[in-house]
């Protein structure tokens, strides 16, 4: 009997209470949980390296077919939708990204783009007629890398602040019509002169007061942080983020045309005139249009800084001849907006049109 008491005592000491049990599984429970999660995020990551392989696959196909259908002025890729093998390839994109992709083919055939989904984020892979293949997605046929978007963000949109990541300035945008704008001049600043140095070829870049070559003590000073950078015309048509660009003339006077009175006159050709009333009013500072441009001055061809406060001047992308381009110019009691040609060694404010 004694050792029959001892056995049913030992027993008792291996066998597991209702609180142990339930506490093991819970633990099994979070546990098979982890692993599971885990498990989701590596499929969906060699997914998406299968895509990006794909991707490279097809673009190396879309290249080949561009050559053959092509000639002596470059390649052709009008026609890719009907090729077999372009056609399998998107067939196998599809399926693992879960998204129909469709290729954007320029009307003379010398540009295309595509962008798919991938599945670990919200961003999109692109690929395009210039050898660009990376984060980003599809405008005028080719691939612009958009800020804020990543694993569980949402995509950016105009009237989001943009973070350039250069330098990590933060521009508020506006959208102005079919345009988004930046809403702050830009402060891109690779380098800087003072305002005695200055040509129509080599990119300079000004901060109004400052005359030194130091970057970081031109970035204290109170005329950087607040009106930014003024550019000679080749730095300013290099200088504006991925995805953005300095506008045309052309694109200028849309922006014009858009902010004139229903009716109005806004000559597209107009050389040192006024016009386009009342843009220049909803262009400024405490405007409307939300543009905000503020009397920023420039750096005059005679090594100079003039007009703080009094005057702004605005680049676009297109010359008027070999050593000038066009730009646009605001006065602080003046309702319109002139358009006029400068020489090329001027340093004028920049704002970024979005691709």
């Amino acid at each position: 009997m004694k050792q029959s008491f001892n056995n049913n005592k030992n027993n008792k000491k291996k066998a597991f209470t209702l609180i142990e049990l339930l506490v093991v599984i819970a633990i099994i429970g979070i546990l098979s949980g982890a692993v599971i999660v885990a498990m989701s995020g590596t499929q969906e990551s060699a997914t998406d390296a299968r895509i990006k392989a794909a991707m490279d696959q097809l673009r190396s196909s879309i290249e080949i077919y561009g050559l053959l259908h092509g000639s002596n002025y470059g390649s052709d890729y009008r026609g890719l939708d009907s090729d077999e093998e372009v056609s399998l390839l998107i067939s196998d994109i599809e399926s693992q990204a879960g998204v129909v992709s469709t290729i954007d083919i320029s009307g003379s055939g010398n540009k295309y783009c595509l962008s798919t989904n991938l599945k670990s984020s919200n961003d999109k892979w692109c690929i395009d007629s210039s050898g660009f293949a990376g984060i980003g997605d599809c405008s005028n046929y080719s691939c612009y890398y958009y800020l804020g978007v990543g694993a569980g963000e949402e995509e950016w949109s105009c009237g989001d602040d943009l973070t350039d990541s250069r330098d990590s300035n933060i521009y508020p945008t506006v959208q102005i019509g079919n345009q988004c704008w930046m809403a702050k001049n830009l402060a891109y600043l690779p380098s800087v002169v003072g305002p005695g140095t200055g040509d129509i070829t080599t990119p300079y870049y000004y901060v109004y007061g400052y005359d030194g070559t130091s970057v970081s003590a031109a970035k204290a000073t109170a005329n950087y942080t607040t009106y930014g950078v003024l550019y000679n015309w080749p730095a300013a048509t290099t200088a504006c983020p991925s995805g953005w660009h300095l506008p045309t003339d052309a694109e200028q006077h849309i922006l014009d045309n858009y902010l004139t009175t229903a009716g109005g006159s806004c000559d597209a050709n107009r050389n040192g005139v006024w016009d386009c009333d009342p843009a220049g009013t909803l262009l400024k500072s405490g405007g409307s249009s939300g543009f905000n441009a503020l009397m920023s001055g420039y750096r005059s061809t005679n090594g100079s800084f003039v007009n703080l406060g009094s005057y702004t001047d605005f680049w676009s992308s297109s010359a008027s001849s070999s050593s000038f381009a066009w730009r646009r110019y605001l006065y602080p009691s003046y309702s319109t907006v002139s358009r006029g040609n400068s020489s090329k060694a001027g340093g004028f404010s920049v704002r970024c049109l979005r691709d």
